[in-house]
């Protein structure tokens, strides 16, 4: 998700970068004062229109603040901390969805993490009886607007005038050369500049994977700046006096980056990391100091092992619920293709407690076996209208898309969810051609009222996934866990420690969606692919919205990812040993891709992963 459109058409000048590392502290301190004024009374704006973080103070009401994120026609997101010398209180959450949080991490700092969509507003309002008050991001530079006037401004920004960003000036550093800045969104923007005299640069940017993109900036006719190989730039820049020449360059997540010079060292190279730190180098430089210069990537790590597990990894046609007849499975088998993903609600499955209804199941591995196929059985506890998925003996909540979800943090689930799996195992383990059991994705859209009033807690919540996921492979020891992950409540980093729990267990993991321009999947779960490769096995979802998910890339050749960029990028970068394609067709009058141009990918890549 993207705020401004991408970070990386961002504008940065010659003064940003002196006042960065010469720190010319009374200019940016002027410009501090004046924001006071600034943030009186409430703008207007259009949610379908504007782009930007939107704060102001109620008109008389100094100490109530009001903040709005909106993408306009593209999708948004901010993370970062208000903080005072006060206290903040009397939180009130405006339109936010399940993925977005706000919090106080003491009485004196607010957080909030926001992502819209476009025509979408994320917003809070609080009150602060403190003095100061500073907003700071964790997501980079991002344009903020001020009051009445919506003020542009970037982070930090002092809202109270009262000097409450201030820090401690870190030594000067020299300002010329090439500086290449982590704006910790896998995104490195290299600036070349000069100072008195011209400044140039031959040489190379190197990363260990596929260069997902690449943009120019301010590059004049006699500039280079072209794709060796899809892992190599090739860069001659030559910036005049008082110039930038510069690109921004879009890299993998964990993956190293070298910057080498043709012809010698090249002793003016300042690497900024994502904390703002600068250190001055000579090429070749390890950017990223991961090995980068030493001559190409690491190996890929061992496949995880399978122990007596099933394991049938590859292509699997996943269908949503209703449309999922044999029938409809029949027409769905095509060259490439393994197995079937369908879903069965647990209230169609246990209809009383203690009493099961496999026969559509049974009914199914039947067929799929027919076809020397293999069936994965997704349990539904959630559903996205208004439907109770679950039996009537167990407790349910409404959700924020209009359905309903099961309570997966009382023990009373829990002990029920361990019954059931233990039920399947008993009747299906043994049958080949089942695969295994997978659990909806891990976001709850539960509002926060019900889940205070019901004794939730992240870690309540991550205790009872790691006990359902190592109880249910307990009762199929022949077959596999499916653990669908994207947000856990109040306890993001709860993720990890789930996924450090099941490690080497026989559990299959995903994030679940491959797709690479989605910021959240990015800063979660893509890091966890990486960092558990040789530990776990990891799948990929490509859901209705991936077929239209659209490129980041100024220079990509297609609109959105094409089936076979994310294929390639699922198979690569992810490393996954599934694949659930959804059997989605395209709504009319679209340009979308469907599950039609899935097909030929499927074809072409057999076994891709053995």
């Amino acid at each position: 998700m993207i705020l401004m459109q991408t970070s990386c058409r961002r504008s940065f000048d010659l003064l940003k970068y002196i006042r960065k590392f010469l720190l010319l502290l009374p200019l940016a301190a002027a410009a501090s004062v004046a924001l006071a004024a600034d943030v009186d009374r409430a703008p207007n704006f259009n949610a379908h229109e504007h782009i930007g973080l939107f704060i102001w103070r109620t008109a008389g009401v100094k100490s109530q603040w009001h903040v709005r994120l909106l993408g306009g026609n593209y999708n948004a997101s901010f993370s970062g901390n208000f903080e005072t010398d006060g206290a903040i209180n009397n939180l009130k959450k405006i339109e936010l969805q399940a993925s977005d949080t706000v919090y106080l991490s003491n009485p004196s700092t607010m957080n909030i993490d926001f992502s819209v969509n476009s025509g979408e507003v994320d917003g809070v309002r609080f009150a602060s009886n403190g003095e100061d008050l500073c907003l700071r991001s964790n997501s980079g530079p991002v344009a903020v607007r001020l009051g009445e006037n919506a003020v542009v401004r970037t982070t930090p920004v002092d809202l109270t005038g009262t000097g409450s960003c201030a820090v401690e000036p870190p030594a000067p550093i020299q300002q010329k050369g090439l500086i290449l800045t982590d704006n910790g969104k896998n995104v490195w923007e290299v600036r070349l500049i000069s100072d008195d005299a011209t400044e140039t640069f031959k040489g190379t940017i190197e990363s260990t994977e596929n260069l997902r993109w690449f943009s120019k900036f301010k590059l004049e006719s006699t500039d280079v700046l072209k794709k060796l190989t899809p892992t190599k730039l090739n860069v001659e820049f030559s910036a005049w006096r008082g110039g930038i020449d510069g690109t921004n360059v879009g890299v993998v997540p964990g993956s190293g980056l070298c910057v080498r010079a043709t012809g010698g060292d090249y002793s003016q190279i300042v690497v900024v990391n994502k904390q703002g730190t600068a250190s001055l180098r000579s090429a070749p430089v390890d950017v990223t100091n991961s090995g980068a210069c030493g001559g190409g990537s690491p190996p890929p790590p061992p496949p995880p092992p399978t122990t007596q597990r099933k394991y049938n990894p590859g292509h699997y046609v996943a269908f949503m619920r209703g449309i999922d007849s044999q029938s409809i499975m029949a027409a769905s088998i095509k060259a490439g293709v393994v197995g079937f993903h369908k879903r069965y609600t647990w209230r169609e499955l246990e209809p009383s407690q203690g009493n099961y209804d496999f026969s559509e199941m049974a009914a199914d591995l039947q067929f799929v076996a027919s076809q020397g196929l293999k069936l994965v059985v997704m349990i539904e506890d959630k559903t996205f209208i208004n439907e109770n998925p679950m039996p009537n003996y167990l407790v349910r909540f409404p959700n924020r898309p209009g359905g309903y979800t099961g309570a997966r943090w009382q023990s009373q689930y829990v002990n029920r969810f361990n019954a059931l799996t233990a039920e399947l195992g008993r009747r299906f383990d043994s049958n080949p051609a089942f695969e295994g059991v997978a659990i909806q994705e891990s976001s709850l859209g539960i509002s926060d009222d019900l889940l205070d009033a019901n004794g939730y807690s992240a870690k309540a919540y991550s205790n009872a996934l790691i006990k359902m996921i190592k109880t249910g492979l307990a009762n199929m020891p022949n077959s596999r866990f499916f653990w669908y992950m994207n947000f856990l409540e109040r306890g993001m980093g709860e993720l990890e420690v789930i996924t450090a729990a099941i490690q080497n267990t026989g559990a299959i993991i995903g994030g679940p969606d491959i797709g690479p321009d989605i910021e959240s999947l990015q800063r979660w779960a893509y890091p966890i692919y990486r960092e558990y490769a040789d530990k776990v096995s990891f799948f990929g979802q490509i859901e209705p919205m991936v077929y239209h998910h659209e490129h980041l890339d100024p220079n990509a050749a297609t609109k959105y990812w094409t089936m076979n960029e994310l294929f390639r990028y699922g198979r690569d970068n992810l490393k996954v040993d599934y694949i659930f394609w959804m059997r989605y067709k395209k709504p009319r009058n679209t340009d979308h891709y469907d599950f039609n141009n899935a097909l030929p990918v499927i074809e072409n890549n057999l076994g891709f992963n053995k």
